[in-house]
């Protein structure tokens, strides 16, 4: 079905998320912090690029890998701490969750950060089992390092992790609590480079993630909250609704027989509140007591575990037969694919102010700056400057070769400076024809996307040849 849902994302899409375009264009160098974000989503996509080339379905194919990769670390961890038949129930109930179904071909750093966390207590799991061994607390402190690396947000369920193994009584062993700081130690080596860069670069990634400047109104933090939660509601839909066909199936195999959830022992209670109760209480105290706006893909992870407190509460239900569980799973898979197939048929503009990415027309556009530049200058295209979402997406699907100054910022692409620019020429997109530089111009362009921008119906651009040819262009250093 994952497969199913990335073919349909595929197939009804003109262009890509995008949160793509952004790591495509930062992927032109791979450094230790961007701007916006901790570097891991971008080093991924900076691999794959080196290995097999720019191509556009780069990043929708780590995304797929990163969406199997949870799939199978929330099934071991699952097999850990109840048993095989509730974690084939934790796989049925994960894979009917938003982000891994109909965002399941969406690469960004919650992807990667729900992989890692995944792995992350996977490896505690087993660390717990044999304590002794450091190589499990080892791996366990390189991959809460790299969770990091992926998202500050890893902080929330890394927490959580100690506090199930607190509330377990396993942390009343020393050997428990050496391995953990010793996966702490190794935590803080992986992501010193990255906090030196963050020092060096003024602390943008904190102030982006702090969302600092624009703290909420005691009444709009109650709004974010009952918003947030209305939003994760709707992402649990297709979960839900299993449940009940489920609970309902079950009740007519034995008609009178209440069913009840299977007993939840000390150690897999700490663990259900570690996993899923802490990493969404913590995250909806954030709007009330730091003034931040929930942001809904921050359910993703603050829930990724949530399929397993479906398969706990329903593992009573196990008189039905496998063949039925399936049946049903599939069944709810394909109503909401329906759904989904039905709303990107239809006008996704209605009631809606912002950009459609799915709608873009991005190879129209590429083709038609192609064109352009072509006929100007039979140089390479090396450089364009614009907004990230349109200027990279030029880029892709142009062939990925070109760099890109984010909204003309030399500070967010610190590895184009200004004499390259001037060198190298550029194109140069804006939302407004006012917008493009006269110096240097020598054709303009501007296309219609009001398919897919309800606000702005056109965007424009402008060519600035090079003054000579070069090989060379500033990008994969």
């Amino acid at each position: 079905m994952i497969a199913t849902w990335a073919i349909v994302g595929i197939a009804f899409s003109s262009a890509q998320w995008g949160d793509h375009f952004e790591q495509f264009t930062w992927a032109h160098s791979v450094q230790w912090g961007y701007h916006k974000h901790p570097p891991l989503s971008t080093w991924l996509l900076a691999a794959a690029i080196e290995l097999f080339g720019p191509s556009v379905e780069s990043a929708r194919s780590l995304a797929l890998l990163c969406v199997l990769g949870t799939g199978l670390f929330t099934y071991l961890v699952a097999c850990e701490l109840f048993d095989r038949p509730t974690a084939a129930l934790t796989l049925l109930f994960w894979g009917l969750q938003h982000p891994f179904s109909q965002r399941c071909h969406l690469f960004n750093h919650n992807t990667v950060l729900m992989l890692t966390i995944s792995a992350a207590v996977w490896c505690v799991t087993r660390a717990l089992r044999a304590p002794g061994s450091v190589r499990w607390w080892l791996a366990l402190g390189l991959l809460a390092g790299l969770s990091l690396l992926a998202k500050y947000q890893a902080i929330v369920p890394l927490v959580g992790v100690v506090l199930a193994v607190w509330l377990s009584g396993e942390l009343c062993s020393t050997t428990v609590r050496l391995g953990i700081a010793l996966a702490t130690a190794v935590a803080i080596a992986v992501v010193t480079p990255h906090i030196g860069w963050v020092v060096q670069h003024h602390l943008s990634t904190l102030e982006y993630a702090t969302q600092q400047g624009h703290s909420l109104a005691w009444l709009d933090r109650g709004a974010s909250v009952v918003s947030f939660t209305a939003q994760q509601l709707r992402f649990l839909l297709p979960a839900l609704v299993l449940g009940i066909l489920v609970h309902y199936a079950s009740a007519r195999c034995h008609p009178g027989v209440r069913v009840e959830p299977a007993a939840l022992g000390p150690r897999q209670r700490a663990w259900l509140l570690g996993l899923i109760a802490f990493p969404l209480l913590a995250t909806l105290l954030t709007a009330p007591l730091l003034g931040l706006r929930l942001q809904n893909h921050w359910g993703y992870q603050a829930l990724q575990f949530a399929g397993l407190f479906f398969a706990w509460r329903l593992r009573g239900c196990l008189d039905v037969t496998k063949a039925t569980w399936l049946v049903l799973a599939l069944a709810v898979h394909s109503v909401f694919l329906a759904l989904a197939l039905q709303s990107a048929s239809s006008s996704p503009l209605l009631g809606s102010a912002g950009r459609q990415d799915s709608r873009y027309p991005a190879q129209q556009l590429a083709n038609a700056i192609r064109h352009d530049w072509q006929d100007d200058t039979s140089c390479p295209l090396a450089i364009i400057v614009g907004p990230p979402f349109e200027a990279g997406l030029v880029s892709v699907y142009n062939g990925g070769t070109a760099a890109v100054l984010e909204d003309g910022d030399f500070a967010k692409s610190p590895w184009i400076s200004p004499s390259e620019l001037e060198r190298l020429g550029a194109v140069y997109l804006a939302a407004k024809a006012s917008e493009i530089p006269a110096r240097g111009v020598t054709r303009t362009g501007s296309l219609d996307v009001s398919v897919a921008f309800p606000v702005e119906t056109h965007i424009y651009w402008g060519i600035v040849p090079p003054l000579k040819c070069e090989s060379v262009a500033p990008n994969r250093r």
